[in-house]
């Protein structure tokens, strides 16, 4: 075998190892599943971030336009919310879905109205629109412990989550929460402040028999 022909072999043998190297130290990616425990659902004033605050970590998530103008409309009293487990990317990404849901017993002119949001009339009479949540998981800090919140929600209930992680993937991995308590308790995340959400919710869960776990929000003689 000539030089040239010896070095050709070598490098590729070389670049073969390289790429098998490579893919051995590869991190495998797990799906975890598990629960949150849930008391607190919220938005910010100005209607752009909806929050749910677990018990151990915090989604937030861009407000959903269909829900901003319900809880803007008069309707808002008849309406109800379902969530769909929530599935997180390795990133932190976390997504999900959401129905709102009107009764049949609405009148000719809230009929128009919930039209005008994108309601669909279904074959019971009923009311739905649907939608995707998209936003962030973050890890709680220490200075915010669910416990210091007020909770908004007459029980705790909770949420089934999906989320894509690494073997051995450590806590200081994620990203801490910028979801932050006034001193007169107000809770903030970046510089937006928190307001409760008070319309029924419902999250379902990936259990067996797809279990639902029906939010009702605390009387509001009990808020702040």
């Amino acid at each position: 075998m000539n030089t040239n022909r010896r070095t050709v072999v070598t490098w590729g043998m070389l670049n073969l190892a390289l790429l098998g190297s490579g893919c051995s130290t590869t991190p495998k990616l797990i799906h975890q599943r598990y629960t949150e425990k849930v008391s607190t659902v919220m938005i910010t004033q100005d209607r752009k971030q909806f929050v749910v605050l677990g018990e151990h970590h915090h989604y937030i998530f861009t407000a959903p336009p269909g829900l901003v103008a319900l809880l803007g409309s008069p309707l808002q009293a008849k309406a109800g919310a379902q969530f769909s487990p929530f599935e997180v990317s390795l990133d932190g990404g976390t997504s999900g879905r959401y129905h709102l849901s009107l009764p049949a017993s609405l009148s000719d002119e809230e009929a128009e109205q919930a039209k005008a949001m994108g309601f669909e009339h279904k074959a019971d009479g009923s009311w739905q629109l649907d939608g995707e949540l998209t936003g962030k998981r973050y890890i709680q800090n220490y200075t915010l412990r669910t416990g210091r919140i007020h909770a908004n929600l007459s029980h705790t209930y909770e949420v089934s989550v999906e989320a894509e992680e690494t073997p051995g993937e450590q806590a200081a991995q994620k990203l801490a929460s910028p979801i932050a308590q006034t001193a007169d308790g107000m809770l903030m995340v970046y510089f937006a402040v928190l307001v409760p959400i008070l319309i029924p919710l419902i999250f379902l869960t990936r259990e067996k028999h797809q279990d639902v776990k029906a939010v009702s929000p605390a009387s509001a003689a009990s808020q702040p």
